[in-house]
Order: structure tokens, then C-alpha cells, then sequence
């Protein structure tokens, strides 16, 4: 008997598969459940408990017909009616602890046996749906950066990135950021300023993708290592830059920037002033060399006013206010003197310059009437959280200075030892113009 009903069981088990491979992993409802990509482990336990409960019913009818069957051809052989009567015991005592089991777990928690099959949520992100290694459809959701995606994408259900978080991302047709790599930006995320309410949203396909690298908002500035802000090496490019930062080097990036982007910090309305990013570019490590002053982007370095293409090696980041919105800081003071006039008996002449909440550029004969011809400076004091930049006259080098940079302290006693800016003799090197911007937080 034992034998009979395992035989049936195996029969009914291998039909059930064989229809299910026929339909191609479509799998058949049972007490409204079913199988799909997107079940979960618990929807799978659900769905073979119901299953398990199916065929156990289908067994117990079978073997009951089975003992009815014996019943009438039994002819009044005792031997066979007592076969058929442990036959009905049998399927009787099967469907008490079928459904003992069922009343069990729904005492216990009905819940248990209400499992839905729950679909991946991807509140912020990239929805998709993959094929893995082993030939299984599955959902995903992709929120960080992918040097590898195992597997194959094969539909691309939704781009959705909440507030001011994605600047863009770059797909890669190959792991490593290798092969093909497409930058998806919008507008928006280009823009400087960002609102919270905004939403990074797209439709680019991720078929064919093999490695994902996001580029979060991050205030400051981006350097790219290809004109028109693009990325020529995705694994190092772009680079973000939120402070200052000596020696380009430290962060592989040296002579290696040929545009630059500002980001400046999200804003809660349109109306709101926001608080904006400058840079100072410098050609050579520790501040010095050539350089440029920016504060908006800079699709090409090597086009006029720049240092030009992978030349920048070391960068000054600050911000600063609107225009509109004036604080005076402190002030900077230059002298025709060493030692800011203290050490001297000659005429001393002096030359203030305001430290405001943005940035101020000129050339120094325009701005301090009282240096006439032969007067240059030779030293200066910074009063109050600001940094300078002195240009020097023919060379146009540069080198900046700020409070750390004083020796005694708030004067810078004498720029007769920085070569770059001053040269001794009428025809040398001096200081020609300034750019003079806050430090710190205003």
C-alpha cells in the first residue's frame, strides 16, 4: 500500500514539473498563488505549502476511490474489505493533518499563510530587471557605483533619483569603466544651483552595460579631463574639488584638467541667494605659477583668460556672495616698504584694499593712486579673514598669500624673496595686479 501511494505521489510530481517546463517557468495558480521572477523566499515557502496541501487533497480522493474500488469487487472476501477499510482510515487520518495543519498555522498568525510576492522597491535609483549568470530573471535596483554588473540587463524599468542627490552618470559597455562609456546628465543636474523638490529622472537603457559609475552633487568644483566638461578616463574623471588643495598629484590628476564645472550648495527656493564657488588655477604645485581666476565654467582651459589645457597642478577653492549682498571683511594693506613701513626712514606710502564677501581683481596702479612711478610693493598685512593673489608684471606669475602665510604677525615683511613676483632693478619682475577673496566660512 505504502509503495502504491509513494508511486502515485512521484506520478503526480513529475506531471506537475513537466507542465511547468512546458510552460517555460510559468507556473500554475494554486489557491491564488503563483510563481514569478519576483517572488521572494517567502512567497516560494507560501506557494509549496498551498502545493503540498493540493496534492495531499488529490491523494486522499485517489485513495478513496481506490478503497471504494475494493469495496465492490471484494465479492464478500473479508481480506479485502478489511484492506479497503485501512484504506479509508488512511485517507481520513491524511486529511485531518492536512488541514490540522492549515487551522494550526492560521491560529498562530494568519498572515503566515497571506504572504504576498513582494516586488524589489528602488525608491532612489535605477529599476531594472536582470538576467543572472545562472539564467534567472530578477529585479535589481542600482544605487552605487558598479565596476562589474554580473549578469545581463535586460529591460530598464525607471531612472529615479530624489532631490539634489545625482550631478550624472556615466555607462560603461565594459567592466572597469572600460569600452563605450556614455555620460546621462539633464539640465538641472548641470545647473549650479539645485532646488530639493527637483527629481533626476531618464530613459537611457542599461542594456549592454557592464560597469556604472554615479557622480554625486557635491559643492565645489569639478575638473574633467576632456574640453566640453567630459570624461576622456571615467575611472579618475571628473574630479571634485571642495577645497583647497596643493599638489594636484595627491589625487592623480596632475597636468591632466582641460574643463571645469561649478557646483554650488542646494537652495531651498528659486528666490533664495545661493552661496557660490570661485577658483584660483595654478600651473605649478603649492600655489604658484601661472594662474586663472573662475567662478563659472570653463567648457575649454585652454581658451584666453586660462592657464590652458592639462597644465593646472594645484588649485585655491572659496566662496563668496552675490555682488548685491556687500560685507566688508577686513582690509589688505600694501607698503612701497619692507616690514610694512616699520623699519624704514623713508616716506611710506600705503595702499588699502577691502576684504569683501566676493571677489575683487585689479592692477595695482589703478587701485592705489598714491604709488607713482618707481614705487612697487614690497610688503603688506592681511586684516581679516581673507587670501590674495599678487600677479607679477611681465611674467605673469602668481603667488598667494594669506594669514598662514604671515611671518610676524598680520605682516608679510618682504617679497623680495619670492622671485616669481619681483625681481630687483627697474626693468624686473614686479607685483602688478592682485585678486583679493574671503577665506573661511563667511
Amino acid at each position: 500500500m505504502k509503495k502504491k501511494l509513494l508511486f502515485l505521489f512521484l506520478v503526480l510530481s513529475l506531471v506537475l514539473v513537466s507542465n511547468v517546463y512546458a510552460l517555460e517557468a510559468q507556473y500554475p495558480e494554486i489557491m491564488g498563488k503563483t510563481i514569478t521572477d519576483e517572488t521572494t523566499p517567502a512567497g516560494y515557502v507560501v506557494y509549496f505549502f498551498y502545493l503540498a496541501m493540493s496534492l495531499g487533497s488529490v491523494l486522499v480522493f485517489i485513495v478513496l476511490v481506490m478503497a471504494g474500488v475494493d469495496f465492490v469487487t471484494a465479492g464478500g472476501e473479508p481480506a479485502k474489505i478489511t484492506e479497503g477499510k485501512k484504506k479509508i482510515m488512511s485517507a481520513i487520518v491524511g486529511l485531518i493533518v492536512l488541514f490540522s495543519s492549515f487551522l494550526i498555522l492560521n491560529s498562530i498568525n494568519p498572515a503566515l499563510l497571506k504572504i504576498e510576492l513582494e516586488k524589489v522597491e528602488c525608491p532612489s535609483g535605477i529599476s531594472i530587471v536582470k538576467q543572472t549568470t545562472d539564467g534567472k530573471k530578477v529585479d535589481d535596483c542600482i544605487t552605487t557605483t558598479m565596476t562589474n554588473i554580473e549578469g545581463n540587463i535586460i529591460e530598464t524599468k525607471a531612472w529615479a533619483f530624489s532631490g539634489c542627490l545625482l550631478k550624472e552618470a556615466y555607462l560603461c559597455t565594459q567592466p572597469d569603466f572600460k569600452g563605450t562609456c556614455t555620460k546621462v546628465s539633464d539640465a538641472k543636474s548641470q545647473d549650479y544651483t539645485c532646488q530639493p523638490d527637483y527629481q533626476f529622472t531618464d530613459s537611457t537603457s542599461l542594456s549592454g552595460i557592464k560597469s556604472i559609475k554615479f557622480v554625486w552633487r557635491s559643492p565645489g568644483v569639478y575638473l574633467y579631463d576632456k574640453v566640453g566638461l567630459e570624461s576622456q578616463d571615467v575611472s579618475r574623471s571628473p574630479k571634485n574639488l571642495g577645497s583647497n588643495i596643493k599638489n594636484l598629484n595627491d589625487i592623480g590628476f596632475d597636468n591632466t584638467a582641460q574643463s571645469a564645472q561649478f557646483i554650488w550648495p542646494e537652495t531651498e527656493t528659486v528666490e533664495e541667494d545661493p552661496i557660490q564657488y570661485g577658483v584660483i588655477l595654478f600651473e605649478s604645485i603649492n600655489y604658484s605659477g601661472k594662474c586663472s581666476l573662475g567662478f563659472i565654467n570653463q567648457e575649454d582651459m585652454g581658451a584666453a583668460n586660462s592657464i590652458g589645457r592639462n597644465t593646472l597642478s594645484s588649485a585655491i577653492v572659496f566662496t563668496m556672495s552675490e555682488v548685491e549682498v556687500s560685507k566688508d571683511l577686513g582690509d589688505i594693506v600694501l607698503y612701497n616698504n619692507i616690514d610694512c613701513g616699520q623699519s624704514t626712514a623713508e616716506e611710506v606710502k600705503t595702499c588699502t584694499l577691502d576684504i569683501h564677501n566676493y571677489v575683487t581683481a585689479g592692477y595695482i596702479k589703478d587701485e592705489c593712486p598714491s604709488f607713482e612711478d618707481g614705487d612697487y610693493v614690497l610688503s603688506f598685512s592681511i586684516n581679516g579673514p581673507g587670501g590674495m593673489v599678487l600677479k607679477g608684471s611681465q611674467n605673469a606669475l602668481c603667488e598667494y598669500f594669506d594669514s598662514k602665510s604671515m611671518i610676524s604677525g598680520s605682516c608679510y615683511p618682504s617679497l623680495k624673496t619670492k622671485s616669481t613676483i619681483y625681481v630687483q632693478g627697474p626693468g624686473g619682475v614686479k607685483p602688478e595686479s592682485f585678486i583679493i577673496f574671503p577665506v573661511g566660512n563667511q
